[in-house]
């Protein structure tokens, strides 16, 4: 048990088709409370035209149960660390970034698409690797460790859940929960360390 020694891994059919529906159909009624709660604030995040959230209840609970895929699947104990999820809208993008130190293991699960939009990953030896996810679908890899991007979204819609693990017996086991007290908290409750790291970026 020790670090994810390939540079992605793919599992099919990892969450059930109706299980995708229901989560991104509670993750739709988020962004509509959203937008009428706060109608002139901005819903995005690095991504523009999207619907993007730290910690939905619905994604921190995905990622408590699928955790036992994740740690069988890279053969190592895991802490959740904390999710994330968006909605890309036509015109969007991921720009090339590098993750920080709590996304040890990424998990992006894809939960509603219409068209194949690829992740890129890139290699340490340089190599790029296009991955296309189905409904259901999930792909792993090392969020701080691979650069990784999405080209400019030509279709309407594309649901996507992003959760993220720590080694438990690793270096860095104390990000547990992202420093939360509790998985679901705001990202107002992680540590300072947490945050500096975030304004560094």
């Amino acid at each position: 048990m020790g670090t994810l020694m390939q540079d992605y891994i793919i599992i099919k059919n990892a969450v059930s088709k109706e299980l995708c529906e229901f989560l991104t159909l509670e993750y739709e009624l988020m962004e509509q409370v959203l937008q009428n709660m706060y109608p002139t604030a901005n819903l995005s995040d690095l991504c523009s035209n999207t619907f993007a959230r730290y910690a939905p209840l619905m994604m921190e609970a995905l990622a408590v149960k699928l955790q036992p895929t994740i740690e069988q699947a890279v053969n190592m104990k895991l802490y959740p660390t904390y999710s994330y999820a968006r909605i890309y809208y036509n015109g969007s993008d991921l720009p090339k970034h590098i993750d920080r130190k709590s996304s040890e293991i990424t998990v992006s699960v894809c939960l509603e698409k219409e068209t194949d939009w690829p992740l890129y990953v890139k290699s340490a030896d340089g190599t790029e690797h296009a991955i296309n996810l189905n409904v259901g679908d999930i792909g792993i890899y090392s969020g701080r460790k691979h650069e990784h991007w999405r080209n400019p979204f030509t279709g309407k819609r594309h649901v996507q859940a992003f959760l993220q693990y720590v080694n438990a017996e690793g270096d860095e086991a104390w990000l547990k929960y992202d420093t939360r007290a509790c998985l679901g908290l705001p990202f107002e409750y992680t540590s300072q360390a947490i945050q500096d790291e975030i304004r560094k970026n």
